[in-house]
């Protein structure tokens, strides 16, 4: 009864799991740093006085842009710890 649910683990779960993990983390980042160049698009475009917000607008996308590359180095970190811990229990022998 062990035997698929450990297969699936090993072969299938663990695996998604860490591409769902760095996909969710990749996506999150793109999607604010979208959102704040649109609202800088827009704010320039507007034609009122939210002209002068716009600058704003555009620094938090640059510091969102140094904040998306600040977690990039730790991502990349732990899903390397975790692919090579998988890998290794992957291929050990059980005891």
């Amino acid at each position: 009864m062990l035997i698929p649910i450990e297969f699936l683990q090993v072969v299938l779960i663990r695996w998604a799991s860490l591409t769902i993990r760095l996909l969710a983390n990749m996506v999150a980042g793109h999607i604010m740093l979208v959102v704040f160049i649109g609202l800088t698009h827009g704010l320039l475009f507007s034609g009122s006085w939210l002209v002068a917000v716009s600058p704003f607008a555009g620094a938090l996308a640059i510091g969102i842009y140094g904040f998306e590359i600040f977690v990039a180095a730790p991502q990349a970190f732990i899903f390397t710890i975790l692919a090579a811990v998988y890998i290794q229990m992957a291929t050990s022998d059980e005891h």
